[in-house]
């Protein structure tokens, strides 16, 4: 049968399919990343997934202007 979180990963028929949610991002403004593990792969091994991820733009002006 075919996963349908990835169309063209036909897994093996003993192959039960399983996929964790994505983790939190590691960053609350700015660029993170966020992972997960998935065994929806031709092997049915189990491996982790890594993505970017971003919340939110940094605000850039915290730090007081000196005059």
């Amino acid at each position: 049968w075919i996963s349908s979180s990835k169309p063209h990963t036909i897994l093996p028929p003993t192959c039960n399919l399983q996929v964790t949610d994505w983790s939190p991002c590691s960053a609350t403004c700015g660029m993170g990343v966020s992972s997960r593990v998935t065994n929806s792969n031709p092997e049915c091994r189990l491996v982790s997934e890594t993505r970017l991820c971003q919340i939110q733009e940094c605000d850039v002006n915290l730090a007081p202007s000196l005059k």
